[in-house]
């Protein structure tokens, strides 16, 4: 999915159009320098707030539906057939308790592939998992939980993997920060190239700029709050920066 945020909405055109006024600027220049204060507001206002909140995120989500297994207990493990369920010895903790795993989540031979295909599967509209995999029931003896089974190295490869990819949903408006000479934090401008593009028609009879943000983060379901929230906050500052040249201009402001 692509998400577009135009320079041209009426809200936002209609501030631009008073900024102009007041600081003697043409629409080419108003486009552009507004512009990139648009798109840096965007990036501010996409998730996470930084690169450490987001790696720890991915990594407790994770770690919420897939457990990592030593090697070594894959050799210990068997299965038990459980009335019509095909249930399988997972583990057992320092205490003696049996903890086991529905025969289709114990992945011993898993693939990086395979616990991507279970991650989408648990993850909600905004990309969260729920907390259901860590619960258990009990099962006889046993304690039974949902969670997928595989290798402690592969289950750690894939987290490392999807933490790489951390700062996308920031990196599909950074293409357009940059164009316009914006700065970006390193850890978003890693994905400006594959996560955005940047149209620019500021050279045309009506001029106009958009970022288009296409990382996953986009059709995450809370892509148009986030954009309705950057877009008035941008209204707010450049009425604030017209209030403010007015007044030290002696002439009165209307809104």
């Amino acid at each position: 999915m692509e998400l577009s945020v135009t320079t041209n909405s009426p809200e936002y055109r209609n501030a631009l159009i008073k900024w102009m006024a007041t600081f003697g600027k043409n629409a080419r220049e108003a486009i552009k320098v507004q512009g990139r204060f648009l798109g840096e507001r965007l990036i501010a206002f996409t998730p996470p707030r930084n690169q450490k909140q987001g790696r720890d995120r991915v990594r407790k989500d994770i770690q919420k539906i897939i457990m990592g297994i030593d090697d070594e207990q894959f050799d210990k493990i068997h299965y038990v057939l459980k009335g019509d369920t095909n249930i399988v010895r997972a583990f057992v903790n320092k205490q003696g308790v049996v903890y086991g795993v529905d025969k289709q989540n114990y992945m011993p031979n898993a693939t990086a592939e395979d616990l991507s295909k279970f991650h989408q599967a648990q993850r909600d509209q905004r990309g969260r998992v729920s907390e259901a995999g860590q619960k258990t029931r009990d099962i006889g003896r046993w304690k039974f939980i949902t969670m997928l089974v595989a290798p402690q190295g592969v289950v750690a490869d894939y987290i490392a993997t999807v933490s790489d990819r951390v700062g996308r949903g920031r990196g599909g408006w950074a293409e357009g920060v940059l164009r316009l000479k914006g700065k970006v934090a390193q850890w978003v401008a890693v994905h400006a190239r594959t996560a955005g593009e940047f149209r620019d028609f500021s050279e045309s009879p009506n001029p106009s700029i958009e970022f288009v943000n296409k990382s996953e983060w986009a059709s995450g379901g809370d892509q148009d709050r986030i954009m309705e929230n950057a877009i008035n906050a941008r209204i707010r500052d450049i009425n604030a920066s017209i209030r403010r040249a007015i007044k030290d201009s002696g002439k009165p402001f209307h809104a």
